[in-house]
């Protein structure tokens, strides 16, 4: 009888940690616009005045490093996006307010763009969300093919590269012990 309430014990704590860290993984997940499960990281973004945009923070199933190879606080650094991946970028004060992101291609026109119309926002794949305090989009192939920069839409000199990025899942899974 001991050894059968031991395992019921054990078994439950199993199902507790389980479940706790399952619970984590909500944030990982986005849906695009046909409600498919899609890959989401978020970039948190801050200015350095009116000359750089900063990435603060990194959260989702991509790495910081993935993301931002130079690492965080660094000015206009270079972003690494993967396609099929969604992207969300967010400030925690007026940032967005006060220098609007746009995305642009080689000669600098805009496919995605809060202060404006950009060509890729309509694509339904893509599903640009723009709320004031964050800007959402999914990174499909299209886009990818085209995108080659992130710019504050007042100030110019606030702008950074965007690469195609390596998509390491092909391991079989996130790094972890085998």
């Amino acid at each position: 009888m001991v050894a059968e309430q031991q395992r019921r014990t054990f078994l439950a704590g199993v199902s507790t940690v389980a479940g706790l860290g399952l619970a984590g993984c909500s944030d990982l997940v986005g849906e695009d616009e046909n409600n498919n499960n899609v890959n989401l990281t978020t970039l948190t973004i801050d200015s350095d005045g009116t000359q750089a945009y900063l990435i603060t923070g990194v959260e989702g199933v991509r790495s910081e490093l993935d993301v931002v190879p130079d690492g965080l606080n660094e000015n206009n650094p270079e972003l690494s996006l993967i396609e099929e991946d969604r992207y969300r970028f967010e400030a925690d004060d007026n940032t967005l307010e006060d220098h609007p992101m746009k995305f642009n291609d080689e000669d600098g026109d805009a496919l995605l763009n809060q202060e404006g119309a950009g060509t890729f926002e309509d694509d339904d794949d893509i599903n640009w969300i723009d709320d004031g305090d964050a800007v959402e989009f999914t990174l499909t192939e299209s886009l990818q093919e085209r995108l080659v920069a992130y710019q504050c839409d007042i100030h110019s000199g606030m702008e950074g590269t965007i690469i195609e990025g390596a998509d390491d899942d092909s391991n079989g899974g996130g790094g972890g012990i085998y």
